[in-house]
């Protein structure tokens, strides 16, 4: 299933949302049961459309959140595009370059954020429709994960302390192919 859920803690100054993602993450990493993007590719942009989402949720109004992350030459990612909906709807998008891709698979396996983005930007967008002007955010990409990088944007742009896990990868499914699967867990103090 996909779902995000709102906690918050009693007694304590601790609210967030969790997020599970399955069918809407396996149908846009690999849309009619075939592997659109590399793995370390797929898992960026899995993370991307589960921060989206988690946003997204958090909005008092009807709209959309777009996260984007412009990726550097340093980097094989030159493009994370995750176009999430407040009333749920999600999908995303990545460019990258094989050969600078191959490059850094040779150094690690599993690349994280600022390996596959390079000293890039990441910016959320906030669209609240036709008749209102959008609003954009924008940081440097910064950590090991997207996570760290969503981390940080929230601490620059918009000064709110925020704590976001997430965590993206295949599942064997019994009896059939694998199939993406992501979780994590966001923080507002």
């Amino acid at each position: 299933t996909d779902q995000v859920t709102v906690f918050q803690l009693d007694g304590e100054p601790v609210r967030g949302r969790a997020i599970q993602l399955s069918d809407a993450l396996d149908a846009a990493l690999r849309p009619g049961g075939e592997s659109r993007y590399p793995e370390a590719v797929a898992r960026l942009l899995g993370d991307a459309m589960m921060t989206g989402a988690l946003v997204a949720q958090s909005l008092k109004f009807d709209g959309r959140l777009v996260v984007q992350c412009h990726g550097t030459n340093e980097g094989a990612v030159s493009l994370l595009v995750a176009d999430c909906t407040t009333d749920g709807h999600i999908r995303g998008y990545a460019r990258w370059d094989d050969a600078q891709l191959t490059n850094i698979l040779l150094d690690s396996r599993s690349p994280g954020a600022s390996t596959l983005l390079g000293a890039g930007t990441f910016s959320m967008t906030i669209d609240q429709g036709p008749d209102m002007d959008q609003y954009q955010g924008l940081a440097e990409i910064k950590g090991a994960s997207l996570a760290e990088s969503a981390e940080h944007y929230f601490a620059q742009s918009e000064q709110i302390p925020t704590c976001m896990k997430l965590a993206c990868g295949q599942v064997q499914v019994p009896g059939g192919q694998p199939a993406w699967r992501g979780g994590g867990i966001s923080r507002l103090s």
